[in-house]
């Protein structure tokens, strides 16, 4: 070999007879000896300011072992300064080094025998897959044992858990019986523990007066199949309570008055003064629609003032005594004042609603 670079000196020293060409073996002329050396000279400055390796081609340059590396300006590998947070990686000894970025992300990229949490969780929203050992306080745990939970201050413990065997027939028979026997012994009380407040007794227990008040009772829950018949009188129901907003249109019929039967239309609805109503028919005989119905007329002013109910007899309408009614007839209302009648001209007039009871 030429040694023409210093990467292609030997470690032994016999081994190097030539420097890139001129002889250096032993009994070599002395005209060599001072080419050999200005030889060396080049190939160290070489060695040391970098080149480019006849043999490999690749970039050779000086190794340094030193203690601390100061770096003022920026470390490039095959001339390329890399990105931002990216990292040198090793590509073995044929090769130079790259940048990269450093992936540490998943569990997948790191050395699956040398990972070691020391902080924070693992979470993971897959299947966690153990294909080894999964040891708690580098305990493996014993055939059978589970994960306890120590709760959160705590790490789990592999622990055993005790199953009672199956039970035989026998032994399930007389488990339930006895179950039986408790169910049948509570069923059969007759007797709860003594109650105090607004439920009293200990057997029958009862409801204090006054203790269900409104706020107890929840919106609407008290309905008509709740309220026992003719359990609401006057007492139950406030003064005023009951208004024409509380009354449907139409719902008070005779049904609903103190009254028997609905009467007749010859009839009118007379108060009886303790309570009670009566359909009764005015006073006179025979008093019917057939005699021509209801009319009004206004009387002579020599007629003087009529009383309501007073009966009437020859009675003359209009104001020159035409129109004789004959028969019998019931003053029921006056349209003016009873007593002075209204004055028209110099003539006082009397307008009355009259009915001929015979």
């Amino acid at each position: 070999m030429a040694k023409s670079t210093v990467s292609e000196w030997d470690v032994v020293a016999d081994n190097n007879t030539r420097i890139n060409g001129v002889n250096i073996d032993e009994n070599c002329p002395p005209s060599a000896i001072n080419n050999a050396i200005r030889e060396v000279m080049a190939q160290v400055k070489q060695w040391k300011d970098g080149y480019t390796d006849s043999v490999t081609g690749n970039k050779v340059y000086q190794s340094l072992t030193v203690d601390d590396i100061d770096i003022k300006g920026v470390i490039k590998v095959n001339n390329t300064a890399g990105n931002d947070g990216q990292v040198i990686v090793s590509k073995g000894s044929l090769n130079s080094p790259v940048w990269e970025n450093l992936n540490l992300g998943t569990m997948a990229y790191q050395d699956s025998n040398a990972v070691n949490i020391t902080g924070g969780s693992v979470k993971t929203t897959g299947d966690l897959n153990v294909t080894g050992g999964l040891k708690l306080d580098n305990n493996l745990g014993t055939n059978g044992q589970v994960l306890t939970s120590k709760g959160s201050s705590g790490t789990p413990q592999w622990s055993s858990v005790s199953i009672p065997n199956s039970y035989t027939k026998a032994e399930s028979d007389a488990t339930n019986e006895a179950q039986n026997t408790k169910i049948n012994a509570n069923t059969a009380k007759v007797s709860n523990a003594t109650h105090t407040g607004d439920v009293t007794g200990s057997t029958t227990l009862t409801i204090g007066t006054g203790k269900v008040t409104e706020a107890k009772l929840a919106s609407n829950s008290v309905t008509a199949s709740k309220i026992a018949s003719n359990a609401v009188g006057a007492s139950e129901i406030a003064t005023n309570a009951v208004g024409n907003a509380e009354v449907a249109t139409n719902a008070i019929k005779a049904s609903e008055l103190y009254v028997s039967g609905n009467g007749n239309t010859s009839q009118y609805l007379r108060a009886d003064g303790d309570g009670t109503f009566t359909w009764a028919t005015p006073s006179g005989t025979g008093a019917s629609t057939s005699y021509n119905g209801t009319k009004t007329y206004s009387l002579y002013s020599t007629s003087g003032a009529k009383n309501v109910n007073t009966t009437v007899s020859g009675i003359k309408t209009g104001t020159s005594n035409q129109n004789s009614l004959s028969g019998t007839w019931r003053i029921m209302g006056a349209v003016f004042n009873y007593d002075t009648g209204t004055t028209i001209g110099s003539t006082t007039y009397y307008l009355y609603l009259i009915v001929r009871i015979s």
